[in-house]
């Protein structure tokens, strides 16, 4: 099972938009999109990087010969530590991407029954 999935454009190599790597405008064929899935039973997020297209609604990975297009699970993976369930929004006042997700706890499951909490939701520092 996945959850939290997370869909947005990214301009192609080379191409200028002025919003570090942000595309604006509608899905097309012009410009590549992040597909990042967060799969329950691996508490991992991973992302794939292709084309989404607005009239059918299509997601298409471009995967290479190591990665399978119909297994996220081989996809590229978001973070190698605790990060899990991350989403994330367009700052365009700051014109940059900004993720929060849940880390996970690496202690036992009587650590976490004791402490009486496990885990934490995390975001990127804040700059005033």
């Amino acid at each position: 099972m996945v959850e939290c999935p997370d869909l947005f454009p990214v301009a192609e190599p080379g191409v200028e938009e002025g919003r570090l790597g942000y595309a604006s405008g509608p899905a097309s064929g012009a410009v590549r999109h992040v597909l990042k899935l967060s799969v329950m039973n691996t508490t991992q997020d991973y992302y794939a990087v292709g084309r989404y297209d607005d009239v059918v609604d299509t997601f298409v990975p471009e995967v290479d010969a190591e990665r399978n297009a119909d297994d996220c699970r081989t996809w590229r993976r978001f973070d190698y530590g605790h990060v899990y369930a991350s989403k994330s929004f367009f700052d365009s006042s700051k014109n940059r991407r900004v993720l929060w997700a849940w880390a996970n706890e690496s202690d036992s499951q009587d650590n976490d029954i004791a402490r009486g909490w496990s885990g934490v939701q995390v975001h990127p520092p804040v700059n005033f």
